[in-house]
């Protein structure tokens, strides 16, 4: 800065003010204001804040070098704005001597990244920027959420309606069609030759049909017979049903259906449509439409409207997802992760009042622990050891997410088959015996903030040992600002992956465009999981899809991500009726505790489980060992000539099987050339294989075949086959790792900006989705 003008400057203002009288207040003025500017100018420095890095150069061929320094966005407080900040340093006694020195407000210590969460003005932090001792600093803004919205949708395919048991449409006015009475699942269920919907009639009359009209897809073959609740019905096998060499067509009438013509009040009904065939999935194929005899109204199917029923056994029912992953066989020969506690940091727990959430399959308290990060309270093993912690109140959890997540993990309530209502030797959760060290993170919004989720991470690395937590589930994520090894929350999760916790954490619901993978889930060590459906069709695998919302790699730094895919897709799972997701989406609610929900999130849990049933068998794998098990059991998604049918950028070693899981001795094949301890000390940061090349085709160094390469673009097909056994080219040389290097193609480069010192992205344990 030229300080001669400056003074020159001072002195023609002063004697301006001087000469004449009648302007020297309004001079007075600018002089001190255009004073309090140059001090501001002299005291700025080169840059904003000082504690950002310098970034590695990214380098495109044919291109001059983009510098990638992290650059601010100018920031315009006043000096008596507070914020909250979480500050990192050498030491947690160097950072409370700084805090003692400053007479700074403390409301996080945040152990495991030696960092504190503090209220600071704009004047004490750029003092705060210049102290020895200090790291970083970065904005702890309210940044981690669950339920925002994606693209402004809310309910999915629902209609939005709510109320009445169940969910659904509330009771309408005396004089509406009897149509208006019924509420009807919006999409039909498709096991073994069986396509079933189910529906209710929320009246306090029965109601008598005339008629229903049916049609299907003629590769179904002819219809065999039309089942009420599972039972009787209606013997279609000697009728004859109309065709136009598409479709088929049936008309049962009344006196067909006698008895069955009936919808009694308040009742449940299921409708089964039994084919000679496999029935073709795509729901959109199909017509059921019920005709009154009361007033000639109708109600249809139509998919996308409606709402979840209640199961026809009460609160028991079958889950489909351990059977989609396997984990039913392993029930019933007794694995079921006893003896293994999952640790989940999300927006709480809640119990139900079947006792399946607390308590295992034969008994006994699961919960070790419920943490609240956001108040620093805790409820220990011994009160839950005690008592029923519903009942008396010890467990909290206003958004109904985190139940969500932690109910597909452990839910102990037996598996019911849908046609015979008879239990089975399986259960609703993958690792039914497993315990739980719940961690409230979120608030009842579904939003938290960095220092809240990092202070739950650092309780469960303390408690480790405490309550033998093997597993920690991250089923949230945000937007990525900064290098994997420089964000805060990530750094948080690397210490728990070297304390010996396996981490699964969400890819995020972003996708499916390329580099849409999120934090935590761009941390290299974890296993980080994207998400499949099943179509509704709970046999047919060769119809399961990668979910659209699944976000794909590759990460910033070259890393495939996902590693896994795993069940997303309308999955069921536990919910408190008065939590904020089932009070907004009560179309996916069936009023007695089962809330159906798509995600990443959902599909991170069915991992963890899985996880818990691995470590169940071998108590002794490490984090990087227990990961290379769950790579191995991966199947691709394959095409008719055993190619990968998807990139490797969005299906990583394919769907899950936690029965190959369980049973592999695969060892080595998981974070080759990565050095934890060298990441966290900063010596060392590393890079993935993945690149671009100047078409902008993503692909991996060392390895040809199209399941290597794309273009960014999702592929969209009726179904894939899941490979079991696929050999994998230079085994999961994609997996690894080595030091960082400045030779990375990304088509346009990347900024960040200020990851030190925003971080204003929420962190969602992802976005609301609609059912696929």
């Amino acid at each position: 800065m030229n300080f001669s003008l400056v003074k020159t400057t001072w002195l023609i203002a002063l004697n301006v003010i001087i000469k004449h009288r009648l302007t020297s207040i309004i001079g007075g003025i600018t002089l001190i204001g255009f004073g309090l500017l140059l001090f501001d100018i002299s005291n700025a420095g080169d840059g904003r804040y000082g504690e950002a890095e310098n970034l590695p150069t990214v380098i495109t061929e044919n291109q001059p070098v983009v510098n990638t320094r992290l650059e601010a966005f100018p920031e315009v407080l006043s000096a008596n704005t507070h914020h909250s900040y979480l500050i990192q340093g050498q030491s947690m006694e160097i950072l409370m001597a700084i805090a003692e020195q400053f007479n700074l407000e403390v409301s996080h210590k945040l152990e495991a990244i030696n960092a504190l969460a503090v209220t600071l003005d704009n004047v004490t932090r750029k003092r705060l920027k210049q102290t020895p001792g200090i790291i970083r600093i970065q904005k702890n803004s309210k940044s981690l959420a669950i339920t925002a919205s994606k693209n402004g949708k809310g309910g999915g395919k629902g209609n939005g309606k709510g109320g009445g048991k169940g969910g659904g449409n509330s009771i309408p006015i005396l004089n509406a069609p009897v149509s208006s009475y019924i509420d009807a699942e919006p999409f039909l269920t498709f096991d073994a030759n069986y396509t079933r919907w189910k529906l209710v009639n929320r009246a306090n009359n029965n109601f008598a049909l005339s008629s229903i009209e049916l049609a299907w897809p003629i590769v179904n073959g002819p219809l065999a017979q039309f089942t009420v609740n599972n039972s009787g019905g209606v013997d279609t096998g000697n009728l004859t049903a109309t065709s136009d060499g598409v479709y088929m067509y049936l008309t049962l009438t009344s006196q067909m259906l006698g008895t069955h013509a009936d919808l009694s009040k308040n009742k449940i009904t299921e409708y089964g449509l039994v084919f000679t065939h496999e029935p073709a999935t795509d729901a959109g194929l199909y017509q059921i439409n019920l005709t009154f005899a009361l007033d000639d109204s109708s109600k249809a199917f139509i998919e996308g409207q409606g709402s979840l029923i209640q199961s026809l056994n009460d609160a028991y029912r079958d889950s489909f997802y351990p059977a989609m992953v396997k984990a039913d066989i392993l029930h019933e020969q007794g694995i079921t992760g006893d003896g293994v506690t999952v640790a989940v940091v999300d927006s709480g727990l809640r119990g139900d009042f079947d006792w399946s959430m607390q308590y295992k399959v034969n008994g006994g308290n699961r919960i070790k622990a419920f943490y609240n990060a956001i108040s620093d309270t805790l409820v220990d093993t011994h009160i839950f050891d005690k008592f029923d912690a519903e009942r008396h109140g010890y467990l909290e959890d206003g958004n109904g997410h985190g139940s969500h997540i932690s109910s597909i993990i452990v839910r102990s309530l037996p598996k019911v088959d849908a046609m015979t209502g008879e239990y089975e030797n399986s259960y609703n959760g993958i690792a039914p015996n497993a315990n739980l060290v719940a961690v409230k993170a979120l608030d009842t919004n579904g939003q938290g903030t960095y220092a809240d989720v990092i202070r739950g991470i650092d309780f469960v690395i303390a408690n480790k040992e405490k309550y033998n937590i093997r597993i920690l589930n991250l089923s949230l994520s945000t937007s990525v600002q900064s290098h994997y090894w420089d964000d805060l929350l990530n750094q948080a999760v690397m210490k728990a992956w070297q304390a010996g916790i396996f981490v699964v954490a969400s890819a995020g619901n972003t996708g499916p465009d390329a580099m849409t993978i999120g934090v935590p889930g761009n941390v290299p060590y974890v296993m980080t999981v994207g998400a499949v459906s099943d179509n509704y069709s709970v046999t047919n695998s060769s119809d399961d899809f990668l979910a659209r919302f699944s976000a794909a790699g590759p990460t910033y730094e070259g890393f495939v991500k996902p590693e896994l895919v795993a069940p997303g897709g309308h999955i069921l799972g536990f919910m408190p009726s008065d939590g904020k997701l089932a009070q907004d989406h009560p179309e996916f609610f069936d009023g007695i505790g089962w809330f159906m929900m798509s995600g990443t999130s959902q599909a991170a849990a069915i991992v963890s489980g899985i996880a818990a049933l691995v470590l169940e068998q071998d108590v002794n794998l490490s984090p990087d060992e227990l990961k290379c098990r769950l790579l191995s059991a991966g199947q691709p998604a394959v095409n008719g000539q055993g190619q990968l049918a998807v990139s490797i950028f969005q299906q990583g070693s394919g769907l899950i099987d936690a029965y190959q899981a369980v049973y592999s001795s695969a060892a080595g094949c998981a974070n080759q050339g990565l050095d934890v301890d060298a990441d966290l000390a900063g010596t060392s940061h590393f890079g993935g294989r993945a690149n671009q090349d100047e078409n902008g085709q993503y692909y991996i160094s060392g390895l040809e075949g199209s399941g290597y390469l794309w273009q960014d673009g999702y592929l969209w097909v009726d179904g894939y086959l899941w490979a079991d056994g696929y050999l994998w080219a230079d085994g999961y040389l994609w997996a690894d790792g080595y030091l960082w290097a400045d030779g990375y193609l990304w088509a346009d480069g990347y900024l960040w900006v200020d990851s030190h010192s925003t971080m204003a992205d929420k962190i969602e344990a992802n976005v609301w989705v609609s059912q696929e």
